[in-house]
Protein backbone atom coordinates (compact mmCIF):
# COMPACT_ATOMS: atom_id res chain seq x y z
CA UNK A 1 0.00 0.00 0.00
CA UNK A 2 1.76 3.39 -0.91
CA UNK A 3 2.28 5.85 1.75
CA UNK A 4 -0.01 8.38 2.67
CA UNK A 5 1.61 12.07 2.29
CA UNK A 6 0.35 15.63 2.88
CA UNK A 7 1.93 18.38 1.13
CA UNK A 8 1.94 22.10 2.33
CA UNK A 9 2.95 24.60 -0.24
CA UNK A 10 1.91 27.15 -2.49
CA UNK A 11 0.11 25.56 -5.65
CA UNK A 12 3.21 26.87 -8.61
CA UNK A 13 3.41 25.65 -12.18
CA UNK A 14 6.59 27.02 -12.63
CA UNK A 15 8.48 26.33 -9.56
CA UNK A 16 9.96 22.99 -7.86
CA UNK A 17 6.62 22.58 -6.27
CA UNK A 18 4.93 21.37 -9.21
CA UNK A 19 7.48 18.78 -9.76
CA UNK A 20 7.96 18.04 -6.37
CA UNK A 21 4.39 17.04 -6.26
CA UNK A 22 4.07 15.29 -9.27
CA UNK A 23 7.36 12.87 -8.26
CA UNK A 24 5.29 12.69 -4.40
CA UNK A 25 2.22 11.24 -6.53
CA UNK A 26 4.04 8.52 -8.84
CA UNK A 27 4.86 6.99 -5.21
CA UNK A 28 2.01 7.93 -2.69
CA UNK A 29 -1.49 8.86 -2.09
CA UNK A 30 -1.38 12.86 -2.16
CA UNK A 31 -3.54 15.40 -0.37
CA UNK A 32 -2.15 18.65 -1.21
CA UNK A 33 -3.12 21.84 1.09
CA UNK A 34 -2.19 25.65 0.90
CA UNK A 35 -2.28 28.89 -0.66
CA UNK A 36 -2.74 29.57 -4.62
CA UNK A 37 -1.08 32.27 -6.51
CA UNK A 38 -4.08 35.35 -7.09
CA UNK A 39 -4.03 36.59 -10.95
CA UNK A 40 -2.54 39.68 -9.02
CA UNK A 41 0.40 37.60 -7.91
CA UNK A 42 1.45 36.12 -11.60
CA UNK A 43 0.52 39.79 -12.77
CA UNK A 44 3.48 41.08 -10.52
CA UNK A 45 5.52 38.02 -11.13
CA UNK A 46 5.47 38.08 -14.84
CA UNK A 47 3.40 35.03 -15.13
CA UNK A 48 -0.37 36.27 -16.09
CA UNK A 49 -0.24 34.28 -19.37
CA UNK A 50 0.25 31.69 -17.35
CA UNK A 51 -2.91 31.67 -15.21
CA UNK A 52 -4.66 28.48 -16.92
CA UNK A 53 -1.87 26.32 -15.51
CA UNK A 54 -2.42 26.87 -12.11
CA UNK A 55 -4.22 23.90 -10.68
CA UNK A 56 -5.07 24.61 -6.85
CA UNK A 57 -4.69 22.52 -3.94
CA UNK A 58 -7.15 20.14 -2.54
CA UNK A 59 -7.33 22.45 0.06
CA UNK A 60 -6.88 26.10 -0.21
CA UNK A 61 -5.93 28.27 2.52
CA UNK A 62 -3.19 30.04 4.12
CA UNK A 63 -0.95 27.65 5.78
CA UNK A 64 -0.36 30.58 9.05
CA UNK A 65 -4.05 30.33 9.28
CA UNK A 66 -3.93 26.40 10.12
CA UNK A 67 -3.99 25.98 13.57
CA UNK A 68 -4.40 22.46 13.58
CA UNK A 69 -3.85 20.79 10.30
CA UNK A 70 -6.15 17.33 11.39
CA UNK A 71 -9.33 19.81 10.40
CA UNK A 72 -8.35 20.17 6.87
CA UNK A 73 -7.98 16.30 6.15
CA UNK A 74 -10.34 13.85 4.48
CA UNK A 75 -12.17 11.90 6.91
CA UNK A 76 -10.66 8.90 7.86
CA UNK A 77 -7.27 9.53 5.76
CA UNK A 78 -4.31 9.89 8.24
CA UNK A 79 -0.76 10.85 6.99
CA UNK A 80 2.13 9.20 7.05
CA UNK A 81 4.14 11.91 6.47
CA UNK A 82 4.23 15.84 6.29
CA UNK A 83 6.02 17.62 3.19
CA UNK A 84 5.96 21.07 3.66
CA UNK A 85 8.01 22.91 0.44
CA UNK A 86 8.77 26.24 0.95
CA UNK A 87 8.04 29.10 -2.18
CA UNK A 88 6.22 32.10 -2.82
CA UNK A 89 4.27 31.47 0.16
CA UNK A 90 5.60 29.98 3.02
CA UNK A 91 4.99 26.79 4.93
CA UNK A 92 3.87 27.99 8.24
CA UNK A 93 2.10 25.69 9.91
CA UNK A 94 3.41 25.21 13.73
CA UNK A 95 1.31 22.40 14.74
CA UNK A 96 2.69 19.56 13.13
CA UNK A 97 3.21 17.76 16.86
CA UNK A 98 -1.08 17.55 16.41
CA UNK A 99 -0.03 14.79 14.02
CA UNK A 100 1.05 11.26 15.04
CA UNK A 101 3.64 11.11 11.64
CA UNK A 102 7.11 12.62 10.79
CA UNK A 103 7.15 16.05 9.01
CA UNK A 104 10.00 16.85 6.62
CA UNK A 105 10.62 20.72 5.52
CA UNK A 106 12.63 21.63 2.05
CA UNK A 107 13.86 24.86 1.93
CA UNK A 108 14.89 25.91 -1.86
CA UNK A 109 15.71 29.84 -2.03
CA UNK A 110 17.22 29.93 2.00
CA UNK A 111 19.36 33.04 0.85
CA UNK A 112 16.30 34.85 -0.06
CA UNK A 113 13.41 33.28 2.44
CA UNK A 114 14.20 34.69 5.51
CA UNK A 115 11.13 33.07 6.50
CA UNK A 116 12.37 29.22 5.60
CA UNK A 117 15.62 29.66 8.94
CA UNK A 118 12.22 30.12 11.45
CA UNK A 119 9.70 27.56 9.96
CA UNK A 120 12.33 24.91 9.85
CA UNK A 121 12.72 24.07 13.75
CA UNK A 122 8.88 22.92 13.74
CA UNK A 123 9.74 20.21 11.44
CA UNK A 124 11.17 16.90 11.84
CA UNK A 125 13.96 16.61 9.17
CA UNK A 126 14.91 19.32 7.42
CA UNK A 127 15.98 19.11 3.34
CA UNK A 128 18.11 22.55 1.96
CA UNK A 129 18.71 22.88 -1.41
CA UNK A 130 21.70 24.84 -1.30
CA UNK A 131 24.59 23.37 0.74
CA UNK A 132 26.28 26.44 2.39
CA UNK A 133 22.80 26.83 3.88
CA UNK A 134 23.05 23.02 5.79
CA UNK A 135 24.96 25.09 8.62
CA UNK A 136 23.14 27.90 9.23
CA UNK A 137 19.79 26.23 9.33
CA UNK A 138 20.93 23.92 12.38
CA UNK A 139 22.58 27.03 14.09
CA UNK A 140 19.21 28.55 14.21
CA UNK A 141 17.47 26.04 15.40
CA UNK A 142 16.76 23.33 13.14
CA UNK A 143 17.53 19.32 13.63
CA UNK A 144 18.26 16.66 10.92
CA UNK A 145 19.20 19.00 8.45
CA UNK A 146 20.74 18.18 5.14
CA UNK A 147 21.69 18.74 1.92
CA UNK A 148 19.26 18.02 -1.02
CA UNK A 149 20.00 19.47 -4.34
CA UNK A 150 17.38 20.59 -6.70
CA UNK A 151 16.72 18.15 -9.97
CA UNK A 152 14.82 18.09 -13.25
CA UNK A 153 11.66 16.05 -14.09
CA UNK A 154 11.96 14.31 -17.31
CA UNK A 155 8.17 14.52 -18.58
CA UNK A 156 9.02 18.02 -18.60
CA UNK A 157 12.67 18.90 -19.67
CA UNK A 158 13.75 16.72 -22.68
CA UNK A 159 15.42 17.53 -25.61
CA UNK A 160 13.13 18.87 -28.75
CA UNK A 161 13.94 18.20 -32.81
CA UNK A 162 15.47 21.34 -34.49
CA UNK A 163 18.46 23.27 -35.29
CA UNK A 164 19.94 25.29 -32.70
CA UNK A 165 19.90 28.87 -34.72
CA UNK A 166 22.17 30.99 -32.01
CA UNK A 167 25.59 30.38 -30.78
CA UNK A 168 23.39 30.17 -27.29
CA UNK A 169 20.45 30.71 -25.29
CA UNK A 170 19.26 31.73 -21.94
CA UNK A 171 16.49 31.38 -20.58
CA UNK A 172 14.97 33.08 -17.10
CA UNK A 173 15.57 36.26 -14.90
CA UNK A 174 18.13 38.79 -15.80
CA UNK A 175 16.25 41.72 -14.39
CA UNK A 176 15.83 41.11 -10.77
CA UNK A 177 18.62 42.89 -7.95
CA UNK A 178 19.78 39.65 -7.40
CA UNK A 179 21.14 38.91 -11.31
CA UNK A 180 22.63 42.28 -11.79
CA UNK A 181 25.95 40.62 -12.77
CA UNK A 182 23.94 38.26 -14.69
CA UNK A 183 22.47 40.84 -16.95
CA UNK A 184 25.80 42.28 -17.07
CA UNK A 185 27.59 39.48 -18.43
CA UNK A 186 24.73 38.78 -21.31
CA UNK A 187 24.88 42.21 -22.61
CA UNK A 188 28.40 42.02 -22.82
CA UNK A 189 28.47 38.05 -24.50
CA UNK A 190 26.09 39.77 -27.20
CA UNK A 191 28.75 42.03 -28.34
CA UNK A 192 30.30 39.20 -29.67
CA UNK A 193 27.99 36.21 -29.95
CA UNK A 194 23.98 35.75 -31.16
CA UNK A 195 22.31 34.50 -27.94
CA UNK A 196 18.40 33.59 -27.96
CA UNK A 197 17.06 34.93 -25.02
CA UNK A 198 13.60 35.11 -23.10
CA UNK A 199 11.88 34.64 -20.04
CA UNK A 200 8.35 33.21 -18.38
CA UNK A 201 8.17 30.15 -20.74
CA UNK A 202 7.25 26.67 -19.40
CA UNK A 203 6.96 23.10 -20.48
CA UNK A 204 7.69 22.65 -24.56
CA UNK A 205 8.38 26.27 -24.85
CA UNK A 206 10.82 25.95 -22.34
CA UNK A 207 12.55 23.52 -24.38
CA UNK A 208 12.30 25.29 -27.58
CA UNK A 209 13.84 28.32 -25.82
CA UNK A 210 17.00 26.33 -24.94
CA UNK A 211 17.48 24.45 -28.05
CA UNK A 212 17.75 27.15 -30.50
CA UNK A 213 21.31 27.89 -28.54
CA UNK A 214 24.35 25.41 -29.90
CA UNK A 215 25.27 25.82 -25.87
CA UNK A 216 23.05 26.49 -23.08
CA UNK A 217 24.60 29.51 -20.82
CA UNK A 218 24.08 29.99 -16.81
CA UNK A 219 25.27 32.45 -14.35
CA UNK A 220 23.89 31.75 -10.74
CA UNK A 221 22.69 34.40 -8.86
CA UNK A 222 24.24 33.90 -5.34
CA UNK A 223 26.81 31.11 -6.15
CA UNK A 224 23.73 28.73 -5.67
CA UNK A 225 23.21 25.56 -7.84
CA UNK A 226 20.01 26.78 -9.65
CA UNK A 227 17.16 24.77 -10.90
CA UNK A 228 18.69 25.70 -15.08
CA UNK A 229 21.57 23.61 -14.34
CA UNK A 230 19.62 20.15 -13.88
CA UNK A 231 16.82 21.10 -16.66
CA UNK A 232 19.36 22.23 -19.34
CA UNK A 233 21.30 19.03 -18.87
CA UNK A 234 18.27 16.90 -19.52
CA UNK A 235 16.86 18.62 -22.45
CA UNK A 236 20.52 17.57 -23.34
CA UNK A 237 22.18 21.05 -24.38
CA UNK A 238 25.45 21.64 -23.40
CA UNK A 239 25.70 23.57 -20.51
CA UNK A 240 28.71 26.22 -19.77
CA UNK A 241 27.82 27.45 -16.23
CA UNK A 242 29.93 29.10 -13.82
CA UNK A 243 32.50 27.77 -11.43
CA UNK A 244 31.52 29.40 -8.50
CA UNK A 245 28.47 27.15 -7.88
CA UNK A 246 30.82 25.10 -6.38
CA UNK A 247 30.32 26.23 -3.06
CA UNK A 248 26.97 24.53 -3.07
CA UNK A 249 28.01 21.44 -4.30
CA UNK A 250 28.29 22.21 -8.55
CA UNK A 251 31.38 19.83 -8.93
CA UNK A 252 30.76 17.27 -6.04
CA UNK A 253 27.70 16.30 -9.01
CA UNK A 254 29.27 16.96 -12.15
CA UNK A 255 32.62 16.67 -13.32
CA UNK A 256 33.65 19.90 -15.65
CA UNK A 257 34.36 18.60 -19.63
CA UNK A 258 32.58 15.41 -19.31
CA UNK A 259 29.02 16.49 -18.04
CA UNK A 260 28.86 20.32 -18.52
CA UNK A 261 31.76 22.98 -19.46
CA UNK A 262 32.41 25.58 -16.44
CA UNK A 263 33.94 28.83 -16.35
CA UNK A 264 36.23 30.76 -13.60
CA UNK A 265 35.84 34.28 -15.04
CA UNK A 266 34.79 36.46 -18.35
CA UNK A 267 38.22 35.37 -20.46
CA UNK A 268 37.53 31.85 -19.21
CA UNK A 269 34.39 32.33 -20.45
CA UNK A 270 34.83 33.64 -23.58
CA UNK A 271 37.84 31.09 -24.46
CA UNK A 272 35.70 28.19 -23.87
CA UNK A 273 32.36 29.60 -25.49
CA UNK A 274 34.84 29.84 -28.85
CA UNK A 275 36.41 26.78 -28.49
CA UNK A 276 33.11 24.58 -28.42
CA UNK A 277 31.43 26.37 -31.04
CA UNK A 278 34.14 25.24 -33.09
CA UNK A 279 33.84 21.75 -31.72
CA UNK A 280 30.86 20.28 -32.70
CA UNK A 281 31.99 16.50 -31.23
CA UNK A 282 32.77 17.48 -28.33
CA UNK A 283 29.74 19.62 -27.77
CA UNK A 284 27.19 17.04 -28.55
CA UNK A 285 29.62 14.40 -26.42
CA UNK A 286 29.16 16.71 -23.30
CA UNK A 287 25.75 17.57 -23.97
CA UNK A 288 24.99 13.38 -24.07
CA UNK A 289 27.36 12.83 -20.75
CA UNK A 290 25.11 15.58 -19.14
CA UNK A 291 21.98 14.16 -20.00
CA UNK A 292 22.61 10.89 -18.80
CA UNK A 293 24.16 11.65 -15.44
CA UNK A 294 21.06 13.87 -14.85
CA UNK A 295 18.73 11.06 -15.72
CA UNK A 296 20.52 8.40 -13.62
CA UNK A 297 20.76 10.21 -10.68
CA UNK A 298 19.24 13.98 -10.41
CA UNK A 299 15.59 13.81 -11.30
CA UNK A 300 12.91 14.28 -8.89
CA UNK A 301 11.81 10.85 -8.72
CA UNK A 302 15.55 10.67 -6.69
CA UNK A 303 14.99 13.61 -4.53
CA UNK A 304 11.39 12.02 -3.42
CA UNK A 305 13.33 8.30 -3.05
CA UNK A 306 15.77 10.16 -0.84
CA UNK A 307 13.23 12.03 1.72
CA UNK A 308 11.40 8.68 1.84
CA UNK A 309 14.39 6.64 3.17
CA UNK A 310 15.91 9.26 5.46
CA UNK A 311 12.58 9.60 7.25
CA UNK A 312 12.23 5.51 7.08
CA UNK A 313 15.89 5.14 8.64
CA UNK A 314 14.80 8.02 11.61
CA UNK A 315 11.22 6.50 12.47
CA UNK A 316 12.15 4.16 15.03
CA UNK A 317 8.94 4.55 16.99
CA UNK A 318 6.70 1.95 17.53
CA UNK A 319 3.47 4.20 18.84
CA UNK A 320 3.01 7.79 18.94
CA UNK A 321 4.82 9.36 22.31
CA UNK A 322 2.22 9.68 25.73
CA UNK A 323 0.29 12.45 25.76
CA UNK A 324 1.02 13.43 29.23
CA UNK A 325 4.00 14.76 31.01
CA UNK A 326 7.41 15.77 29.93
CA UNK A 327 6.97 13.04 26.82
CA UNK A 328 3.99 14.68 25.44
CA UNK A 329 6.65 17.54 24.10
CA UNK A 330 9.49 14.76 23.11
CA UNK A 331 10.99 15.72 19.47
CA UNK A 332 9.83 13.10 17.05
CA UNK A 333 13.33 11.90 16.77
CA UNK A 334 14.96 12.61 20.03
CA UNK A 335 18.43 10.77 19.94
CA UNK A 336 20.69 10.74 22.92
CA UNK A 337 18.51 11.85 25.79
CA UNK A 338 19.28 13.40 28.92
CA UNK A 339 17.47 13.44 31.92
CA UNK A 340 18.72 16.56 33.85
CA UNK A 341 17.94 16.20 37.79
CA UNK A 342 16.81 12.33 37.48
CA UNK A 343 13.15 14.10 37.95
CA UNK A 344 11.61 13.04 34.34
CA UNK A 345 10.11 9.54 35.52
CA UNK A 346 10.82 8.11 32.65
CA UNK A 347 13.16 5.02 32.00
CA UNK A 348 15.59 3.57 29.04
CA UNK A 349 12.88 1.04 27.73
CA UNK A 350 10.17 3.86 27.36
CA UNK A 351 12.30 5.91 25.73
CA UNK A 352 14.02 3.22 22.98
CA UNK A 353 9.90 2.94 22.30
CA UNK A 354 9.64 6.65 21.36
CA UNK A 355 13.30 6.28 18.84
CA UNK A 356 15.87 7.64 21.71
CA UNK A 357 19.02 5.88 20.85
CA UNK A 358 20.53 6.40 24.50
CA UNK A 359 19.45 7.47 28.08
CA UNK A 360 21.28 9.28 30.64
CA UNK A 361 20.72 10.19 34.06
CA UNK A 362 22.62 13.92 35.13
CA UNK A 363 22.56 14.04 39.27
CA UNK A 364 23.24 17.12 40.96
CA UNK A 365 24.66 17.14 44.12
CA UNK A 366 21.78 16.67 47.12
CA UNK A 367 19.07 16.30 44.02
CA UNK A 368 15.86 15.04 45.83
CA UNK A 369 16.16 12.05 42.70
CA UNK A 370 17.33 9.11 43.87
CA UNK A 371 16.63 6.75 40.82
CA UNK A 372 17.62 3.40 40.29
CA UNK A 373 20.65 3.76 38.09
CA UNK A 374 19.27 0.56 35.85
CA UNK A 375 16.49 3.48 34.30
CA UNK A 376 19.28 4.92 32.73
CA UNK A 377 21.73 3.42 29.92
CA UNK A 378 24.43 5.77 32.07
CA UNK A 379 24.72 7.84 34.88
CA UNK A 380 26.63 11.30 34.82
CA UNK A 381 27.28 14.23 37.63
CA UNK A 382 26.08 17.60 37.10
CA UNK A 383 26.77 19.63 35.13
CA UNK A 384 27.88 16.79 32.41
CA UNK A 385 31.28 18.36 31.34
CA UNK A 386 31.95 16.99 27.78
CA UNK A 387 28.45 15.76 27.64
CA UNK A 388 26.42 16.33 24.18
CA UNK A 389 22.42 15.29 23.86
CA UNK A 390 20.09 15.93 21.04
CA UNK A 391 17.08 15.93 24.01
CA UNK A 392 17.14 17.96 27.31
CA UNK A 393 14.65 16.57 30.01
CA UNK A 394 14.17 19.14 32.38
CA UNK A 395 11.44 18.14 34.79
CA UNK A 396 12.53 20.77 37.53
CA UNK A 397 14.18 23.34 36.81
CA UNK A 398 13.88 25.04 40.91
CA UNK A 399 16.63 21.69 41.92
CA UNK A 400 19.30 22.01 39.63
CA UNK A 401 22.52 24.26 41.31
CA UNK A 402 22.12 27.80 40.96
CA UNK A 403 20.00 30.13 39.50
CA UNK A 404 17.12 29.24 36.73
CA UNK A 405 19.68 31.34 34.34
CA UNK A 406 22.28 29.28 35.09
CA UNK A 407 20.38 26.18 35.00
CA UNK A 408 19.28 27.23 31.24
CA UNK A 409 22.81 27.81 30.33
CA UNK A 410 24.30 24.95 31.55
CA UNK A 411 21.50 23.16 29.19
CA UNK A 412 22.33 24.74 26.42
CA UNK A 413 25.83 23.66 26.86
CA UNK A 414 24.73 20.32 27.02
CA UNK A 415 22.26 20.01 23.46
CA UNK A 416 23.67 19.59 20.01
CA UNK A 417 23.02 22.38 17.66
CA UNK A 418 19.15 22.35 17.23
CA UNK A 419 19.02 19.89 19.82
CA UNK A 420 15.19 19.96 21.92
CA UNK A 421 14.84 21.27 25.55
CA UNK A 422 11.60 19.85 27.09
CA UNK A 423 10.96 22.66 30.53
CA UNK A 424 8.39 21.62 32.81
CA UNK A 425 7.34 25.03 34.55
CA UNK A 426 4.26 24.61 37.08
CA UNK A 427 2.53 27.16 37.87
CA UNK A 428 4.90 28.07 41.61
CA UNK A 429 7.66 27.72 38.84
CA UNK A 430 5.98 30.66 36.37
CA UNK A 431 5.47 33.22 39.12
CA UNK A 432 9.29 32.94 40.38
CA UNK A 433 10.41 33.57 36.92
CA UNK A 434 7.81 36.35 36.72
CA UNK A 435 6.51 34.34 33.57
CA UNK A 436 3.02 33.96 32.88
CA UNK A 437 1.07 31.06 30.57
CA UNK A 438 1.26 33.04 27.45
CA UNK A 439 2.97 31.92 24.25
CA UNK A 440 4.01 35.70 23.41
CA UNK A 441 5.99 36.25 26.90
CA UNK A 442 7.02 32.66 26.52
CA UNK A 443 8.72 32.88 23.47
CA UNK A 444 10.14 36.16 24.13
CA UNK A 445 11.64 34.88 27.57
CA UNK A 446 12.95 31.70 25.78
CA UNK A 447 14.79 34.04 22.62
CA UNK A 448 16.31 35.90 24.82
CA UNK A 449 17.98 33.22 26.53
CA UNK A 450 19.05 31.54 22.95
CA UNK A 451 15.67 28.82 22.39
CA UNK A 452 13.30 29.10 20.36
CA UNK A 453 9.89 28.17 21.51
CA UNK A 454 8.26 24.77 18.93
CA UNK A 455 5.55 23.87 21.01
CA UNK A 456 3.95 23.75 24.67
CA UNK A 457 1.45 22.55 26.77
CA UNK A 458 -0.47 23.58 29.52
CA UNK A 459 0.22 20.99 32.67
CA UNK A 460 -1.44 21.07 36.28
CA UNK A 461 -1.53 25.39 36.15
CA UNK A 462 1.34 25.30 34.49
CA UNK A 463 3.23 24.83 31.01
CA UNK A 464 5.68 21.83 29.73
CA UNK A 465 7.86 23.52 26.65
CA UNK A 466 9.90 22.21 24.04
CA UNK A 467 12.42 24.46 22.98
CA UNK A 468 15.22 24.18 20.14
CA UNK A 469 18.78 25.58 20.85
CA UNK A 470 20.22 28.21 18.84
CA UNK A 471 23.62 29.04 18.87
CA UNK A 472 23.43 32.16 16.02
CA UNK A 473 20.94 35.01 15.11
CA UNK A 474 19.19 34.94 11.98
CA UNK A 475 20.80 38.54 11.93
CA UNK A 476 24.21 37.60 12.14
CA UNK A 477 23.77 34.60 9.22
CA UNK A 478 22.14 36.82 6.98
CA UNK A 479 24.67 39.76 7.56
CA UNK A 480 27.71 37.46 6.46
CA UNK A 481 25.57 36.75 3.06
CA UNK A 482 25.22 40.44 2.75
CA UNK A 483 28.88 41.17 2.84
CA UNK A 484 29.73 38.76 0.88
CA UNK A 485 27.87 39.60 -1.78
CA UNK A 486 26.57 42.96 -1.44
CA UNK A 487 29.98 44.98 -2.25
CA UNK A 488 30.76 43.04 -5.42
CA UNK A 489 27.49 42.48 -6.81
CA UNK A 490 24.59 45.15 -4.94
CA UNK A 491 22.31 42.44 -4.43
CA UNK A 492 21.26 43.47 -1.30
CA UNK A 493 19.50 47.15 -1.22
CA UNK A 494 20.79 49.12 1.79
CA UNK A 495 18.76 48.56 5.39
CA UNK A 496 17.89 44.84 4.08
CA UNK A 497 19.10 43.67 7.68
CA UNK A 498 16.72 46.54 9.43
CA UNK A 499 13.33 44.41 9.15
CA UNK A 500 14.50 41.19 10.85
CA UNK A 501 13.67 41.50 15.00
CA UNK A 502 17.09 41.79 17.09
CA UNK A 503 16.13 38.64 18.93
CA UNK A 504 15.09 36.36 15.80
Amino acid sequence: MPPRICILAETTPFAWVAHYVRAFRRCAEVFTVGPSPSAEDLARWGWSHLVHLVEPNDVTLDLGDLADPRTVLPGGWTPDLVVAIASNGRPACHALHLLDCPSVFVSVDSWQCLADFEDARYYDLVFVAQREFVAPMRAMGARHVQWLPLAADPEVHRPVEGEPDHDMAFVGNADAVAHRERAALLHRLQRHFTIHRENHVLGEDYCRAFARGKLAFNRSAMEDLNMRVFEALAMGRCLITDRQAKRNGLLDLFEENSHLVTYANETELFSKIRRFLDDETGRHAIAAAGRAEVLARHTYDHRVRTILDVVAGCKARVDPPAKHGLLACLPRIPGVVVDVGLASRASKYLLRRHGATRFIGLGVPDGKGKPSPSRYDEMRPWPGNGLLADTALVADISALPGTPEEALRAVHTLLTEGGCMVLALPAPGLAALGLRADNDALTAWLRARDFHLVHGRHSAGGVILAARKRTRLLREVLGDFENRFSAAEGAFEKGYLDHIPADL
